[in-house]
């Protein structure tokens, strides 16, 4: 779990410093959200590439391992 809120805090972490700059426009803040967003939705597509990285990391210092299944939310994209 923690490679992945790394994962994810990293992302906003660099967008939040662009959106804090002093000097932003509107445009750039509109552009830094939709890469935002990007970059949310690409960790989304890796979730199962991270969570199996994160298994073996954890094996590899014999911290016991939970079982996790991937549930895939309901989006309102699937609901129409």
């Amino acid at each position: 779990m923690a490679s992945l809120w790394l994962k994810i805090l990293t992302a906003l972490k660099f967008r939040n410093m662009v959106l804090r700059a002093r000097n932003t426009t509107l445009h750039v803040e509109a552009v830094n959200v939709a890469d935002c967003t990007e970059d949310l939705k690409q960790l989304q597509d890796r979730w199962g590439d991270i969570l199996a990285d994160s298994k073996v990391f954890a094996e590899s210092y014999g911290i016991l391992i939970f079982n996790f299944s991937l549930v895939q939310a309901r989006t309102n994209d699937s609901a129409t």
